[in-house]
């Protein structure tokens, strides 16, 4: 599901188990209109108990990241296990509302992230991440660091640089970060 909406919510759909959903229009500071106890991603997740696989997509991740957002979901994901998020890492609430979802999905066996200091929480079975269009930000690396340390499962980690120019740097700081992690193989593919 895609499109121009102010809120999404779903009824009746406790066995949804994949949900691919997008916003397409920028969520301004217009739509900051809940209560502060609030939470957009609490009332989303809220009627998808059984949600196995889920792509947030485009500007959902910024609309899910309005209101409060828990350290962890009151409800975990306990059958999430994939997960495609588009994240911009200069964005700190989208950040912090991947986080979060991340902290709550302990099923977790597969994560993509899509590109346009409180991490220490274990994802017990992620196997395998794909990370597309990395600039070697500061947020982005550390992001990287608490994928690498948080997952002890994790088999695979695939890094392709947005362009050529970020590749160096990027591919120091993986050398650097493989030295902390022995069981891992960390790819990097050319941009």
């Amino acid at each position: 599901m895609g499109g121009k909406f102010e809120d999404v919510n779903f009824k009746s759909t406790s066995n949804l188990a994949v949900v691919s959903i997008g916003l397409y229009e920028h969520v301004g500071n217009s739509y900051r209109r809940l209560p502060s106890s609030s939470s957009n991603l609490l009332m989303f997740l809220a009627h998808l108990p059984d949600i196995q696989r889920l792509e947030i997509q485009s500007y959902f991740l910024k609309h899910l990241a309005i209101g409060l957002v828990p350290r962890k979901l009151p409800q975990p994901c306990l059958v999430l296990n994939y997960l495609s998020l588009w994240i911009s890492f200069n964005d700190l609430d989208e950040v912090l509302t991947a986080v979060c979802i991340l902290k709550s999905s302990h099923a977790l066996q597969e994560l993509e992230i899509l590109l346009g200091e409180n991490w220490n929480c274990p994802i017990i079975q992620l196997r395998l991440v794909k990370l597309n269009g990395i600039l070697g930000t500061k947020r982005e690396l550390e992001f990287i660091r608490f994928l690498l340390l948080s997952s002890p499962a994790l088999e695979r980690m695939t890094v392709k640089p947005a362009s050529v120019d970020y590749a160096w740097e990027i591919v120091k700081t993986l050398l650097l970060f493989r030295r902390a992690l022995v069981q891992a193989e960390i790819l990097y593919v050319d941009p």
